[in-house]
């Protein structure tokens, strides 16, 4: 009897050990299931946020959002994009945790609208800087960093590759990617970082040289006024500053206007601009009343260094979106050239003495259509090409049409200039 007691005992406690290690097995190993699933819903290694990135299944399906983005269908490909980045700590219902906005540019001059606005560069730059048209926001959802501090870091160096992703979500293959700036929107008023610092000199630089310029061609033009006051040249560039004047005047308001609703540092550059047309004509003004003792002509005269410094700070910055994207910009400089050349020659045979009759008449409208029709088919054809074609096909066809244009005009010129001049 006793060694049947003492069996059950052993018995039983041999089932309550086995019990106990049994829950703390399960324990464990419940534990450890949520470990895993905690590790689930938050980013530690590359491959799990290019995984992210690439997957095309709900609720994690960024390639489509990335691709429509990088290219659009039936459009060029974009050229500036605004990221917006959700967080979420769940792969069911998608709860945000956080949301962080980032800028992925072509180039470093279309990140840089936080020191001075997209719509002043164009408006500066008459058009020839315009990313705008090729502007797109991309929403991207992913889980949480598992270390939030190397979060931004990650994301830069993964936003980096929206165009290997969008090619080729498979495969990596970084020689596709050519984006220059990849950042972080930051409150008004951050640091500027990397690029950004060195785009305030560039736009103070263009600024002092516009200046100097100026005064030294509206010396040029007073001195060329004196000699002859009434020559159709010199009567035709006044006109013509009075009205880059005020072209001037109304795109620097615009500027203004438009960057005070921004606020920050927006607003900096375009008070200076506009200010510096306003001392400029005061200053025109002062030294056309030294230099001149005509006074009917002095107001009129004081347009010329704010025109001039118009003139040179907007070919300045044509010469930038001539540089940033030359297929675009130059048959907008083009298209510039022949419509201030229509507009001068208008002028001059406005002030000019010859007498008019019905056939002058008629060939001035002829020639002012035929301006007009080149400069439409100029439009046409670049937007038809850049539709149908290849930027780098556009690219490399310019430079030869420039070519044969130039080639054809100085053949002419030679021609012209060989000749002897006729007596009217």
């Amino acid at each position: 009897m006793a060694i049947f007691l003492i069996g059950l005992i052993l018995l039983v406690q041999s089932d309550t050990n086995f019990a106990s290690a049994s829950r703390q097995t399960n324990f464990s190993s419940s534990g450890l299931q949520n470990q895993l699933e905690r590790n689930k819903h938050c980013l530690k290694y590359d491959y799990e946020i290019q995984d992210t990135l690439t997957s095309t299944k709900p609720p994690f399906d960024n390639y489509f959002n990335i691709s429509r983005a990088v290219y659009p269908s039936e459009e060029l490909s974009s050229k500036l994009i605004n990221i917006w980045v959700h967080f979420t700590n769940s792969s069911t219902n998608l709860t945000q945790v956080s949301l962080r906005k980032f800028i992925w540019s072509r180039s470093c001059l279309y990140v840089s609208d936080r020191y001075l606005s997209l719509l002043a560069i164009s408006l500066y730059s008459l058009g020839s800087i315009w990313p705008d048209r090729r502007q797109e926001i991309l929403h991207i959802t992913i889980p949480t960093f598992c270390n939030s501090e190397a979060s931004e870091q990650k994301l830069v160096q993964f936003l980096s590759t929206l165009e290997d992703i969008a090619v080729i979500p498979a495969q990596l293959n970084p020689a596709l990617n050519h984006v220059e700036c990849v950042m972080e929107e930051k409150p008004p008023g951050f640091e500027l970082q990397r690029a950004k610092k060195i785009f305030p000199h560039v736009c103070w630089a263009f600024w002092f040289f516009s200046i100097i310029a100026g005064y030294f061609a509206t010396v040029l033009f007073i001195q060329l006024f004196q000699e002859k006051k009434k020559d159709v040249v010199v009567s035709s560039t006044l006109t013509f500053s009075v009205t880059l004047f005020y072209v001037g005047l109304l795109f620097g308001i615009i500027a203004i206007v438009y960057s005070t609703r921004k606020g920050g540092y927006k607003m900096v550059y375009p008070f200076i601009y506009l200010s510096s047309m306003g001392l400029t004509y005061i200053l025109g003004y002062v030294y056309c009343c030294v230099s001149l003792e005509e006074k009917k002509k002095r107001w009129k005269l004081a347009h010329v260094y704010p025109s001039s410094f118009v003139m040179i700070h907007s070919i300045l910055w044509m010469m930038v979106g001539m540089i940033t994207e030359p297929y675009w910009a130059i048959p907008v400089v083009t298209l510039h050239a022949a419509a201030v050349f229509l507009f001068y020659l208008l002028l001059r045979f406005y002030y000019s003495d010859r007498d008019w009759d019905i056939r002058d008449k008629i060939n001035l409208t002829l020639l002012f259509i035929l301006l007009m029709s080149i400069i439409s088919v100029q439009v046409l054809f670049f937007l038809v090409v850049s539709h149908f074609f290849r930027e780098g096909l556009i690219f490399s066809a310019i430079p030869s049409v420039l070519i044969i244009i130039l080639g054809f005009w100085c053949k002419n010129f030679t021609h012209s200039s060989q000749e002897p001049a006729s007596s009217l």
